[in-house]
C-alpha cells in the first residue's frame, strides 16, 4: 500500500517540479522585460536636448543589464539606438567612434536574433555608412539584405533608395534592378517624400530619374515637373 500511495503522489510531484522549472525559466525573461520597459520614458526622448548624457548612459547600462538576462533582439535594437544617440551628442572623437562601433555591434546582434527584420538591416546600413562600410563593401551588403527582407516596407523605402544611390557602383545588377522597381512602386505610394529626398540629394535624384525614364517616359516627365513645383 505504501508503494501505491507513492505512485499516486508521483504525478503531483512531477507537476510541482514542472511548475518550479517553468517559474525558474520565466524569471530571467521577466526581469529582462521589466528592466527594458523602465528605459522607455528616457529612450523615447533620447533626441530631446533636455535629456542628459547621464540619463542616456543609464539607459545604456540598464539595457546591458536586461541583455544579461535575456538577449532579445528588441533589447539589442534599443541599445543600438541608444549608442547612436550618445554618438551624435559626443564632442570627443574617440568617444564618438566608440559609440558608433558599439551601435554597429548592437544592431548586428539584433539581426542575429531576427535576421528578416528590414528595419534592423536598414539601420545597420546607416551605421556602416559612418563606420567605414562605404569603403569596405559592408554597407552595400547590409543594404542588399534590407532590400531582400523589406521589398514592400514603406517606412524604410526612401532610406533604401538614398543608400542605394550613394553605393550605386558597389551594387550588383540584380540589386540595382530591385532599387529601380522600388522607385517605380514608391512613387505611387508617397511621391512627396521621394520629392523631398530628390531635392536634397543629387545622387538620389539621378537614380530616381534613371528608374522612371527606363520604365515610363510620361511618368518621368510628370515627376520632373512635380519636383520643380513649389510645395503648398
Amino acid at each position: 500500500m505504501k508503494y501505491s500511495a507513492s505512485m499516486r503522489r508521483l504525478p503531483a510531484l512531477i507537476g510541482a517540479a514542472g511548475a518550479i522549472l517553468l517559474l525558474f525559466l520565466a524569471i530571467p525573461q521577466a526581469i529582462s522585460f521589466i528592466t527594458y520597459e523602465l528605459t522607455t520614458p528616457v529612450f523615447e526622448n533620447r533626441n530631446n536636448q533636455e535629456t542628459s548624457d547621464d540619463q542616456l548612459k543609464q539607459v545604456r547600462d540598464e539595457l546591458l543589464e536586461a541583455l544579461s538576462w535575456n538577449p532579445h533582439h528588441r533589447i539589442w535594437s534599443r541599445l543600438g539606438y541608444t549608442y547612436l544617440a550618445l554618438a551624435n551628442r559626443s564632442t570627443d572623437a574617440h568617444e564618438k567612434t566608440s559609440n558608433y562601433t558599439s551601435a554597429e555591434d548592437a544592431f548586428s546582434n539584433a539581426i542575429s536574433k531576427s535576421p528578416i527584420d528590414p528595419y534592423l538591416w536598414t539601420r545597420l546600413t546607416y551605421v556602416r555608412f559612418i563606420t567605414g562600410g562605404k569603403v569596405d563593401g559592408s554597407a552595400a551588403e547590409a543594404l542588399k539584405m534590407s532590400l531582400l527582407t523589406g521589398r514592400l516596407e514603406q517606412l524604410v523605402a526612401v532610406d533604401q533608395i538614398f543608400y542605394a544611390a550613394q553605393l550605386w557602383d558597389q551594387l550588383t545588377d540584380d540589386t540595382k534592378e530591385t532599387v529601380k522597381e522600388k522607385v517605380r512602386w514608391f512613387i505611387n505610394i508617397d511621391p512627396a517624400q521621394l520629392k523631398k529626398r530628390c531635392n536634397s540629394d543629387a545622387a538620389t535624384r539621378n537614380i530616381v530619374f534613371l528608374s522612371l525614364a527606363e520604365a515610363d517616359w510620361d511618368v518621368f516627365q510628370q515627376f520632373v515637373k512635380y519636383l520643380v513645383t513649389p510645395d503648398d
